[in-house]
């Protein structure tokens, strides 16, 4: 974020004439990139940051980030699926890409850029297993595999039969693309590759997206619905919060619980059957 976003424009500013004008401008700057709201709100919490150590050390006198442009971020209505329409996105999807990638967002909770950034190589069918450790962003208008951007990102998730095989149908899809197209397609081992082996396009994934809930019957949902849906899930199975935190890759529980953790009946008979376990548990060692 500071290398790409922050120095680039504000780098040669000295500390003392850094004002809220210089924040409002990176503020902009970003935005007519093409950054979303989120990453211009990130990017103005690392400065802030910055500058507030900047005023332990006595650079400065105070920080300028307090009084710029505060960044709304837009509300949206959040709908997770179900777990009977989860099921049912999968099964009627008609191919292998629109079968594996909802599994992958809905059972996994990957996210968008971490779904099209995943290698075969970071697939172990012997283990059972994946490794996220990249996804795909555009930068500079081109579609570029990178690093994650919080250490939290990084992990190791399972991977069952059902969709091992998910997978092996995926790998096959991607092979016959590459033979079709010889030696012009594009080795970048990347399990959902455009049509020239390339890093897909946002918009493309989207549309495979809302093909797999028109199969099933279900409304247009957002696809970052998706991830909301596998916390929820999650939770209703009984799965511990730092359970959830570590399978969605947050960097802290509040985050997991207040923005992705959505109630449903089922949950709240979880509670109630908590409860009248309690009752039925006759007290030992009471004083």
């Amino acid at each position: 974020m500071a290398n790409l976003q922050i120095l680039p424009l504000l780098g040669d500013t000295k500390l003392i004439k850094l004002t809220r004008h210089e924040v409002n401008v990176l503020i902009d700057y970003m935005v007519a990139k093409g950054q979303s709201p989120r990453s211009a709100q990130q990017a103005r919490a690392l400065l802030s940051a910055c500058l507030n150590a900047a005023i332990e050390e006595d650079l400065i006198g105070a920080n300028p980030v307090g009084a710029s442009r505060k960044i709304r971020l837009p509300r949206f209505k959040v709908e997770p699926l179900t777990a009977a329409e989860a099921a049912r996105t999968i099964e009627l999807a008609p191919t292998a890409t629109t079968k594996l990638r909802p599994e992958l967002a809905l059972y996994s909770g990957l996210r968008q850029g971490e779904a099209l950034g995943l290698r075969w190589r970071k697939v172990s069918f012997e283990k059972g297993e994946m490794n996220i450790s990249h996804q795909v962003q555009t930068e500079g208008g081109k579609r570029e595999l990178v690093d994650l951007k919080t250490r939290s990102s990084y992990r190791t998730l399972p991977l069952d039969e059902r969709t091992l095989e998910l997978f092996r149908a995926q790998k096959a899809q991607v092979a016959e693309s590459r033979l079709a197209l010889g030696n012009k397609w594009n080795d970048t081992d990347l399990v959902f590759p455009n049509s020239e082996g390339k890093p897909l396009a946002s918009r493309w994934d989207y549309e495979q997206w809302h093909i797999a809930l028109e199969a099933a019957g279900i409304p247009k949902r957002r696809l970052h619905d998706a991830r909301h849906t596998c916390a929820t899930l999650l939770l209703e199975q009984g799965l511990d919060i730092e359970v959830i935190r570590y399978w969605l890759g947050h960097a802290s529980i509040e985050l997991t619980s207040s923005t992705y953790i959505h109630l449903t009946s089922k949950t709240a008979r979880l509670g109630s059957e908590a409860v009248a376990n309690l009752r039925k548990r006759p007290w030992e060692g009471a004083a």
